[in-house]
């Protein structure tokens, strides 16, 4: 998945919460994907960069995926590649992931819980909304 060229991607979003910025960029996968029997695929890079004087943990993750053809799925999610990684004090942490929608559209939005490693208290950091859409929908 790291192989994929991020280099324009078809969404990029940004935020900061809590002195933490969340950078998406994402990517429509015209391999992993199959319209006519299995659906449409999207990568992900989710980039946290820790602006704040003192380092953090990220504990879990809530995200919420919307399929433009089905239900909200809601998802809370423990770690992030089965591990809960600290970000240093000016660094950053970044991860790859995908969805996989039925239809050509879908977003998703949530919220990272996250803990100060300084004062121990825990705090939420937002995952601006994101959309998917494939790019023969764009057309």
């Amino acid at each position: 998945m790291k192989t994929e060229n991020f280099e324009n991607p078809l969404t990029t979003v940004s935020r900061n919460t809590g002195g933490i910025n969340v950078t998406v960029d994402v990517i429509y996968s015209i391999n992993m994907s199959n319209p006519l029997t299995d659906g449409y695929t999207f990568i992900y890079r989710v980039v946290l960069e820790n602006k704040n004087d003192f380092a953090v943990k990220i504990l879990k993750r809530n995200w919420f995926t919307f399929d433009s053809a089905y239900e909200k799925r809601g998802s809370e999610m423990m770690t992030i590649e089965f591990e809960q990684p600290v970000i240093e004090a000016h660094r950053k942490f970044e991860f790859f992931s995908e969805c996989h929608l039925k239809s050509a559209m879908g977003q998703i939005h949530g919220n990272f819980t996250v803990q100060n490693l300084n004062n121990k208290k825990h705090f939420e950091i937002d995952l601006p909304l994101f959309e998917m859409i494939a790019p023969l929908k764009m057309n």
